[in-house]
């Protein structure tokens, strides 16, 4: 089920929501293989109607499963929106549909959680990847040097006789 406001709820003032929202419900797809859902939204929020826009605060959570985009290795990780707020205008191109008094806030809490994705995930900042030795491969494997010696391009064009 969608998250929902009424707007006449706001007549008496701001109006908080708590709950949860799960995957299916928020049509969270991600188009990534590399990152999936692992559990519901958690969301705590406060609306309030500030003349022809609502403003809505509070906080997302939402793990998933992503895998690091250098090492393939799988992993999880919470993403948190702690100070998440949007204003949403109710009138104008960019409003929402109002249907029967009522606002759907689904579509900015996805939006929102999809933007805070990562477009590259990392395991760890300093993933070295699939390949974990001692030597980086910069170029093809005649070119590469020893463990000691930084490997460059430049090596092997300094090495190309034209004669």
């Amino acid at each position: 089920m969608p998250l929902t406001i009424h707007l006449t709820q706001l007549d008496d003032g701001p109006h908080h929501l708590q709950g949860k929202l799960s995957p299916q419900e928020l049509e969270l797809d991600t188009q990534d293989e590399l990152i999936r859902p692992d559990s519901d939204l958690d969301y705590s929020l406060s609306v309030e109607r500030q003349e022809n826009h609502l403003l809505c605060r509070g906080e997302l959570q939402m793990t998933f499963e992503f895998e690091c985009a250098r090492c393939l290795e799988a992993f999880k990780k919470k993403t948190e929106l702690r100070h998440w707020s949007q204003l949403i205008p109710l009138q104008g191109e960019d409003a929402l549909p109002v249907n029967n008094d009522s606002l759907n806030l689904t579509p900015i809490l996805r939006e929102d959680m999809l933007l805070s994705l990562p477009q590259h995930p990392l395991c760890a900042e300093g993933c070295d990847g699939i390949n974990r030795s001692p030597r980086k491969a910069a170029g093809p494997p005649d070119v590469l040097s020893g463990p000691d010696e930084p490997s460059s391009a430049w090596t092997a064009l300094d090495q190309l006789r034209l004669e």
